[in-house]
């Protein structure tokens, strides 16, 4: 994983020193989730490393500036990892959808439509063997990409820990308390839920 940082002038101990802190405390995190196979459990080993050295920093600011630009320079990263289609894709996208068409023409009836079909479906199945195959496609490798989408929802939580949004539960809460009454009936269920009727 690498790490940007573009030094302005004006910056203070405090706030280099947090961004630092941001960016070790993330690569510790996607390291702990890069030995997980599965999202599930990478996300497992998040919220536990998360749970066990919660992310502290003297600069809430600086730290949420920094998320942020870090998770956008992640996204473009994400988006221009992504496999694009190749043009031999396109053909095999194109001419499996030519031989759908003949195979349904074929059968209704028309005869000659059924040899026309089987070319297109073989001609379909070879080009798109080819774009399997075509190391071409895609610019970085698996493992790469997973740990670039790791590295995105580590940077999420990272900010979900810093700056919390409430739940739907404590708005829920809020409003009750506020005097709003029974917002979407939600409070009743509950209520007969743990009461009974």
């Amino acid at each position: 994983m690498s790490m940007g940082i573009e030094l302005k002038e004006g910056l203070t101990l405090n706030e280099i020193t947090t961004i630092a802190k941001v960016g070790l405390y993330l690569g510790e995190m996607v390291e702990v989730m890069g030995k997980e196979t599965s999202k599930r459990a990478a996300n497992r080993a998040a919220d536990s490393y998360m749970k066990d050295k919660p992310l502290t920093v003297s600069d809430k600011k600086m730290a949420l500036k920094t998320i942020d630009g870090m998770t956008a320079d992640y996204e473009k990263r994400a988006e221009d990892a992504k496999p694009k289609l190749g043009r031999e894709a396109k053909k095999a996208i194109a001419l499996g959808a030519a031989a759908v068409v003949a195979g349904v023409m074929a059968a209704t009836g028309m005869e000659p439509m059924a040899s026309v079909s089987l070319t297109l479906a073989a001609g379909a199945m070879f080009t798109g063997a080819y774009a399997a195959t075509n190391k071409e496609a895609s610019a970085v490798s698996k493992e790469e990409y997973a740990n670039i989408k790791h590295t995105l929802v580590a940077l999420n939580k990272m900010r979900n820990a810093l700056d919390p949004k409430p739940s739907y539960r404590d708005e829920v809460r809020a409003l009750y308390a506020s005097g709003l009454g029974n917002p979407g009936g939600m409070i009743t269920a509950l209520k007969l839920k743990r009461e009974g009727r």
